[in-house]
């Protein structure tokens, strides 16, 4: 009886393991899939019950509606959990990024990618984004969407020639109008899933500030 009983034991051990490491794998998985930028890693690392969400938009160089609209998706998604902190109900971290084999990267290298993305104009990046798939799936989606927003055809043969031509368009375009085609490419963002769409904020606010 007491053999069986060990055995019993074991057995129930054994499952439980199963059960954490597929539990575990599934968590990384959904961070994994969640976490697709730096300043998602970093913020999500920073919601510790001891940040607010201005502080968190100031270090990362996000707005806070940013940071407010990942907070509401990742407690959605059971990625954060609330807690009462000092009278307050605040939202706190569930998991740690680095237990689950995610790098957290530093502040700096935040900082200094905030910089590059507030290059604008620039046409290398806006070409490269007009290339990923991610935010139009081939030719056809590229240039129904840059027609609708210059409100004009642009005949050409190439998916290239194509993505010349908007970058072009864009440069030469009044600011008015150039704030109106990264208002566009933030909301086509949004909808596929892009990992630039949060680009378009940095870059919306530089061009609003030259209007």
């Amino acid at each position: 009886m007491l053999e069986k009983i060990q055995r019993d034991i074991e057995e129930i051990k054994s499952t439980m393991k199963l059960f954490i490491l597929q539990s575990r794998k599934e968590i990384a998985q959904e961070l994994n899939k969640e976490m697709n930028s730096p300043q998602k890693k970093l913020a999500y690392t920073l919601t510790d019950g001891n940040h607010g969400a201005y502080d968190i938009a100031q270090t990362i160089k996000v707005s806070i509606t940013t940071i407010h609209r990942w907070w509401r998706d990742w407690e959605r998604s059971g990625l954060l959990t609330r807690t009462e902190r000092n009278g307050k109900s605040v939202l706190q971290k569930r998991f740690s990024l680095e237990e689950i084999g995610i790098e957290v990267p530093d502040i700096s290298s935040i900082q200094s990618s905030e910089n590059e993305i507030r290059e604008i104009p620039n046409r290398e990046k806006l070409q490269s984004i007009l290339r990923d798939s991610n935010m139009f799936k081939d030719n056809a989606a590229l240039r129904e969407f840059a027609e609708r927003v210059f409100d004009m055809k642009i005949p050409t043969n190439t998916t290239e020639d194509l993505i010349d031509r908007i970058a072009d368009l864009f440069l030469s375009s009044p600011k008015i109008k150039q704030l109106m085609f990264m208002q566009a490419l933030r909301q086509q963002a949004e909808c596929t899933g892009s990992n630039f769409k949060d680009y378009f904020e940095f870059w919306e606010k530089h061009i609003k500030s030259e209007i």
